[in-house]
């Protein structure tokens, strides 16, 4: 009995440290099912202020956690983000937090794919086949750049230097738009759409943006032509 008490004391002080949290307010912050967890009560304060802070040696000692060496905040820290039932109560969290847009983020990632997957060369490349500055290339395509390789030379490298990017793989693009679509309407559904694939995909990403009330709609990119 008696080390309980004194068990529940050192719980109260850390709730009135200056930049501890209290179990009220991580429950509240949270606001999601914890019961099955069985979570203990530092490790709750750990998952609301890693969630409002995402610093995990910051949520750690917001915690109430006490090191007695240098570092081992954060080694401690990340064991505690290795735990199932914890990393368990941030993905629901975070399910929560995101859920009213939703839809919207899924839009986002369809339209990345959807660039990636049907990106037109010009866009990268000038007519003679040289490729472009990546400030002479739209911001919204810089999405389909993968990799920039920077190589510096002479006596002021920061001055002089040459910047060569690698584009997206199309197929791979292609694919993982097709799975992403495959499970959101149906393999079968998504097969009877009229037209060839990527008429398919403009038409979904179209019905999505007029869902959501997006006044815009995925044009096809029209390729730079020579002139004759």
């Amino acid at each position: 009995m008696e080390n309980k008490q004194k068990t529940d004391k050192k719980r109260g002080k850390y709730s009135k440290k200056k930049g501890k949290m209290s179990l009220s307010n991580a429950r509240k912050m949270l606001s999601i099912e914890l019961k099955d967890l069985r979570l203990k009560a530092r490790e709750i304060r750990f998952v609301a202020a890693f969630c409002m802070t995402w610093d995990q040696q910051r949520a750690y000692e917001m915690a109430g956690y006490r090191t007695t060496k240098r570092g081992s905040a954060a080694s401690a820290a990340s064991r505690l983000l290795n735990s199932v039932n914890v990393s368990t109560a941030i993905q629901r969290y975070v399910s929560k937090a995101v859920e009213p847009y939703k839809d919207r983020l899924n839009l986002m990632l369809l339209e990345v794919w959807y660039k990636r997957a049907f990106y037109d060369i010009s866009v990268f490349y000038n007519l003679d086949g040289k490729r472009k500055e990546l400030d002479e290339i739209p911001e919204e395509w810089r999405v389909c750049i993968d990799g920039i390789d920077i190589k510096r030379y002479g006596k002021e490298p920061e001055k002089n230097y040459d910047i060569k990017w690698e584009l997206c793989s199309r197929p791979e693009a292609l694919k993982e738009i097709r799975t992403v679509l495959e499970m959101a309407i149906g393999k079968d559904q998504m097969n009877d759409m009229p037209g060839d694939e990527k008429d398919r995909i403009q038409m979904i990403l179209n019905r999505e943006y007029k869902k959501l009330g997006i006044k815009r709609e995925i044009i096809p990119f029209e390729p730079l032509k020579k002139a004759e």
